[in-house]
């Protein structure tokens, strides 16, 4: 009787809860309303994992259930590079599905894409468990970057870190029930717990982990069981399961951080930094060889730091010594303190748990993208940053994955008799990549890594002028025929594939570019059609009946968009720009308010907050929001401009030339660039923030600063480029 009084008691707790309507459904997958034997990706689903203010969410889909009759379902699950980061729709879960629609015509083809930023094994194995349902054939898993700072690593911040299997399995379960929920919001309360919102991969700064930390023992156990128990229910649900390695860019990606070890004296470490930064200046003036005798010498004193390895990578690579190279990029890599790669372990461990577990089979990607250039070093040709494809990294991944499930699909007859694999060119233009995505996705990708941590990185300077180059070529493309191709190519794929809810997410800002907005409108309209729950569509349809300046139109789609989530930091934005121009100024007020309460370096919401108090008479508060503006992003040219005129009005001259000054250099560099208006702005186009799109927040994943959650990207802010560019030109 002791026992069961408080079982009935939780029981009769938990049943009130559930009867009240308190709480959100734990699964992966919900009935979809509109269709019936549907199911519909759960953007509630991360809430098991992440705090309320830092909650990721996968891309949305429609799965029917059962399998439609000959199918062939593939299920992908991974963290951001799985999921496509920095743009899904050109993923290689998007390019294998491509691949194998041409293989198999006569059969119906999808590819379930399950992956989130900033999930690791422990959030990948609950996710499986939901997919029983699916009826799927094949299970590809890519995963492995995220083991230490993602969910219960011992680097995370979303939580406790390496606690014991059965503590996290348990804690898991709990946030099943809602008494767990009621409970997880409560301990939520508790201020320092975790970061107050989503600051991308710069939240991890301060949890470095040496590679001889005692607590990785634990994150590696746990990686080979819960690979090992995915796998096995796999087998248990019918799929063939591919466990894929975990590439990453070892040349041209940097260590994040380094240091040397503790057993290390004090006169050992001092002249380990003599000799270390002799060598530095040494190869900073291009002498190599006296930088790789320095860097020998600081070696023999200590060889476990990062960046020593990866300088002697560089310096032998540059030697032609590429096989002697590829052994220090290595060395570097697993010597990172800030571990956003999967190391060397990692993918030992799973290739052990593919090799070990049935009805599994080994995709050594690291392997082959090693094999794919002299001496075994990946990087830039592969990679936009540390682990995040480029279109040909996608294009790779997605080949090796494909030509597994052929090779699974059916016996050797019949494999000879399949139509051949399209061409890259082909994948490609089935999906919609163009010059256009092409040039926006390098644009992002240099905001990102001009970010913590990557701005940390020895050879940031060098890889900024390269990527620079690169883009500066790649403009050369963007003219009006360019973008009235892109147009005709998404008619053309869009009247084919009517349902394919990325291809409209391309589309509308093409249309919007172009000059077509109302076309514009009708895409986003059909994408809250086809997904009501996808908030981030709601959001894209609200701003841009803002940019045509229809403001009480735009308020109805915005608040729909933060009815599904509540603390969005753009829709906040954009609704208080809806706001100001119905001149409900105070509610303005507090949308810009609550947009940097989620988001405190959101610079734009800052400027338009600003704007608003000087309308309201309040030149001091304006100034200084602008100011806040600036701290958060100074590259934001309409907040230093803002600033400087505030700082006129005000009689403080000599303070208001360096935003001046800010404004002069940053035009200088590039004359498309875009300067503040005098009221708040219609609607520049979703911000692209400190870290980029607020779509793809990822730490393994990126270096964004999104809302508290990982939606769709910002795509109206493409349409602000291309027309920067075209004016331009």
């Amino acid at each position: 009787m002791a026992v069961l009084a408080p079982l009935l008691f939780l029981g009769t707790f938990e049943l009130v809860l559930r009867l009240s309507g308190y709480g959100y459904d734990p699964g992966f997958f919900v009935p979809d309303p509109e269709k019936r034997d549907h199911f519909l990706v759960n953007g509630q689903f991360g809430r098991r994992f992440f705090p309320s203010a830092l909650v990721r969410t996968a891309q949305p889909a429609r799965v029917a259930v059962p399998k439609p009759r000959g199918g062939l379902r593939v299920v992908v699950f991974g963290g951001s590079a799985a999921m496509g980061d920095p743009e899904p729709a050109f993923g290689f879960p998007r390019i294998l599905e491509t691949l194998l629609q041409a293989r198999f015509p006569d059969r119906p083809v999808e590819v379930i894409n399950t992956a989130m930023t900033a999930i690791n094994s422990h959030v990948v194995l609950e996710i499986a468990r939901d997919c029983e349902a699916l009826e799927a054939d094949f299970w590809v898993v890519y995963l492995g970057n995220n083991e230490v700072h993602g969910p219960f690593g011992c680097g995370t911040v979303f939580g406790a870190q390496t606690p014991p299997r059965w503590v996290i399995r348990g804690n898991v379960a709990l946030k099943r029930t809602r008494t767990g929920q009621l409970l997880q919001s409560v301990f939520e309360k508790v201020p320092g717990k975790a970061p107050a919102s989503w600051g991308g991969m710069e939240m991890f700064l301060e949890q470095r982990v040496a590679a001889d930390d005692p607590r990785l023992d634990r994150v590696y156990a746990h990686l080979r069981r819960n690979v090992e128990e995915i796998a096995a229910l796999g087998m248990d649900f019918g799929a063939e399961v591919l466990i894929g390695t975990a590439a990453v860019d070892l040349r041209d990606c940097a260590p994040f951080a380094s240091g040397l070890p503790e057993g290390l004296s004090r006169e050992e470490r001092a002249r380990w930094n003599q000799v270390f930064n002799g060598a530095v200046a040494a190869q900073t003036r291009g002498n190599h060889e006296e930088a790789l005798s320095g860097l020998r010498l600081a070696a023999s004193i200590s060889d476990r730091h990062a960046e020593l390895q990866h300088r002697l990578g560089i310096l032998k690579l540059e030697g032609g010594r590429a096989t002697e190279a590829a052994v220090h990029f290595e060395a570097a890599r697993d010597l990172d303190l800030l571990r956003f790669r999967a190391d060397s372990r990692i993918n030992a461990l799973l290739r052990e748990a593919a090799r070990a577990a049935r009805a599994s089979h080994l995709v050594d990607i690291e392997s082959v993208l090693r094999e794919a250039r002299p001496g075994g070093t990946p990087g830039e040709e592969w990679f936009y940053e540390h682990v995040h494809f480029r279109m040909a990294g996608n294009d790779l991944v997605a080949r090796l994955f494909a030509s597994q499930i052929d090779a699974l699909a059916g016996n050797g007859a019949s494999r000879s008799q399949r139509p051949p694999w399209p061409e890259p060119g082909e994948c490609a233009r089935s999906l919609g990549f163009t010059r256009w995505h092409e040039w926006e996705l390098l644009r992002h990708m240099q905001k990102r890594l001009a970010q913590p941590p990557f701005s940390a990185q020895w050879n940031r300077e060098e890889r900024h002028r390269r990527l620079q180059r690169e883009e500066e070529t790649l403009r050369s493309d963007v003219t009006p025929d360019l973008l009235a191709e892109a147009v005709a190519l998404y008619a053309e794929r869009v009247n084919a594939r009517p349902e394919d809810l990325f291809l409209r997410e391309q589309y509308a800002p093409l249309l919007a570019a172009a000059g077509r907005s109302e076309d514009a409108l009708g895409q986003w309209e059909a994408v809250t059609r086809m997904f009501p729950s996808h908030f981030a569509g709601w959001h894209q349809l609200g701003a841009l009946l803002n940019r045509q300046r229809r403001w009480a139109e735009a308020e109805t789609p915005l608040r729909r968009c933060l009815e599904l989530q509540s603390a969005y930091p753009p829709a906040l934005n954009s609704l208080g720009i809806a706001l100001s121009h119905l001149e409900r100024l105070e509610e303005a007020c507090e949308a810009f308010e609550s947009a940097v309460k989620a988001d405190p370096v959101y610079a734009e919401a800052f400027h338009n907050w600003g704007l608003v108090l000087a309308r309201r008479g309040d030149g001091n508060g304006a100034m200084g929001l602008y100011g806040r503006a600036v701290a958060a992003r100074p590259d934001y040219l309409p907040a230093q401009q803002s600033l400087g005129e505030a700082l006129i009005k005000a009689g403080r001259h000599s303070e208001a030339e360096e935003p001046y000054r800010q404004v002069a250099r940053r035009l200088a560099r590039d004359p498309s660039a875009r300067v503040k208006p005098r009221a708040v702005a219609p609607e520049t186009g979703p911000e692209r923030r400190r870290g980029g799109r607020a779509a793809r927040s990822a730490f393994a994943g990126s270096g964004e600063r999104s809302g508290p959650a990982s939606t769709p990207c910002p795509r109206g802010g493409l349409a602000g480029q291309m027309r920067s560019a075209l004016a331009s030109k």
